[in-house]
């Protein structure tokens, strides 16, 4: 179990950042796409005690164990489904609940990355913020994450080379990109 917890878990390190990203943008409304063990959603929620959060894994057996814990800790306001990704963002696209704040990290195949944001983007609040895990996972996550910033037509995207963010808001004029972290200091990189 413990080694597992290392591939789909997160580091302290990264759940700080994702704190602050999400201690930031005051959601009220949480979407995560890859509960896993839930400290991803441990962080949010502690970030954000009066948010509500939907995370989505197709894992049942997983997700038994962690939504039991999590509801211990969170109570109601955390709410884990054993949907696959794709459907339940179709059954939640005729609903009128609206996110601040989307977590993507489930499926890092760049087909998956594209059709869930394809899905989620709708249903997002005028302002929002979507973080990408893992965006150098493999040279088809990165090749995602490199086509997705040059699509964007407003907003903002930042490189923090273990999340990708998105900060979207209908009002910019432009999309705007930064990267944090120089390509040169980057463990490795994938050859194209």
């Amino acid at each position: 179990m413990s080694k597992r917890a290392k591939i789909i878990g997160t580091t302290p390190r990264k759940g700080k950042i994702l704190h602050n990203i999400a201690t930031w943008s005051q959601a009220k409304n949480i979407l995560e796409l890859g509960t896993g063990f839930g400290l991803s959603t441990s962080y949010l929620a502690e970030a954000l005690p009066s948010a509500q959060i939907l995370s989505i894994d197709g894992n049942h057996r997983l997700n038994q164990l962690t939504r039991v814990k999590l509801q211990e800790l969170y109570g109601d306001r955390i709410t884990v489904s054993d949907a696959k990704f794709e459907t339940a963002l179709l059954e939640m696209a005729g609903t009128e609940t609206r996110y601040d704040l989307v977590l993507i990290d489930g499926d890092h195949r760049s087909s998956a990355l594209r059709q869930n944001v394809e899905q989620i983007l709708p249903l997002l609040n005028d302002r929002a913020v979507i973080v990408f895990d893992d965006i150098y996972w493999s040279a088809d996550t990165k090749m995602f994450w490199e086509e997705f910033r040059t699509k964007i037509l407003r907003g903002a995207t930042v490189d923090l080379f273990d999340y990708g963010i998105y900060f979207h808001d209908r009002n910019f004029v432009q999309a705007t990109h930064y990267n944090l972290v120089k390509e040169s200091w980057k463990p490795f990189s994938f050859s194209t």
